[in-house]
């Protein structure tokens, strides 16, 4: 329980080198600044992505409030993406601010917009509120205020990806590259392992042996019913009890490996890869106009009503 306690009060900033066209275009616009995206994880496994973005990979102005992935950022020729992470320390307060504004935004999302007129005009309008609409930094920044772990000089909604890179620089935990399907390998500290790694590090290994015993017994059954069959048969699947190799309480042994050692939830090694359903389908031209006259149309409405958001303002 202590353990689980200490680790929970930590919160990631993300910073990602985004492959999608906008990224390039803002990567020259900055003079070469990597970072295009950001978003927030709540432990280090770094599986699941909170932020604001596009819903589909293709239809930028599709956008709101998602649950990303690695394979939202890997994709095609992309095999792997470049990310800054920050690890933020939270007390108890903090995280549960943090975690309602979360839970806040989720459960209303549909009625969230995304902040694209604050996005685009962030290098000269410096960020603005739009009532109930948010962009990736905004969202964030949003996030980095609640939890009280450093101190804003300015309202959250005027840090862009860079000011935040900035702001967070005390709390840098790692800057690599990842994979898709690559196992969060180094800390800051290049000597020491993360606990997330050593326990999908665990994982991987008992599937190599499980799919090796399952292996072993496919070959074995394969050969005819001898004692030199039945003696590999209880010294390699360690049964002594029974001649037969998939039979009693060997079989049971086999089939309740993993459940038995790792506890892993189905899907679990899939789910680094693993993208919304549709994210990658193809949109044409038409569609996207039309996204972006509809968005156009409802952050216009937005701002003709004024007022403020109770979620950006919890």
């Amino acid at each position: 329980m202590a353990g689980n306690a200490v680790k929970n009060d930590f919160i990631y900033i993300v910073l990602v080198k985004a492959h999608t066209g906008l990224g390039k275009v803002s990567r020259v616009l900055s003079g070469g600044y990597e970072y295009s995206h950001i978003a927030v994880c709540k432990d280090d496994r770094f599986e699941d992505f909170i932020t604001f973005s596009r819903r589909r990979h293709y239809a930028p102005f599709d956008a709101g409030f998602m649950h990303e992935t690695r394979g939202c950022y890997c994709f095609g020729a992309h095999d792997r993406v470049k990310l800054r992470i920050f690890r933020l320390p939270v007390d108890l307060r903090g995280k549960r601010r943090v975690y309602h504004f979360l839970r806040h935004v989720e459960r209303q999302q549909d009625q969230y917009l995304f902040n694209l007129y604050s996005m685009v005009t962030m290098p000269v309008l410096h960020g603005f509120v739009i009532d109930g609409a948010h962009n990736c930094m905004s969202f964030v920044g949003k996030v980095v205020e609640l939890s009280g772990a450093v101190r804003l000089e300015r309202p959250y909604y005027q840090y862009d990806i860079r000011a935040l890179d900035t702001l967070l620089a005390p709390y840098l935990y790692t800057e690599r590259y990842f994979s898709d399907r690559s196992l969060v390998q180094h800390c800051a500290n290049n000597g020491e392992y993360s606990t997330c790694y050593l326990r999908q590090y665990r994982v991987v290994v008992s599937q190599q042996c499980h799919r090796i015993d399952s292996f072993l017994r496919l070959v074995l059954t394969q050969i005819s019913g001898t004692v030199f069959q039945r003696y590999l048969g209880n010294a390699v699947l360690g049964n002594p009890l029974s001649g037969g190799c998939t039979s009693g309480r060997g079989a049971q042994m086999s089939s309740g490996y993993m459940d038995r050692d790792v506890q892993t939830p189905p899907g679990y090694m899939d789910s680094f890869s693993q993208t919304p359903p549709g994210y990658m389908d193809r949109v044409s031209l038409w569609e996207n106009i039309r996204l972006f006259l509809r968005l156009n149309k409802e952050l216009l409405s937005r701002i003709r009503k004024g007022g403020r958001d109770a979620g950006c303002h919890i």
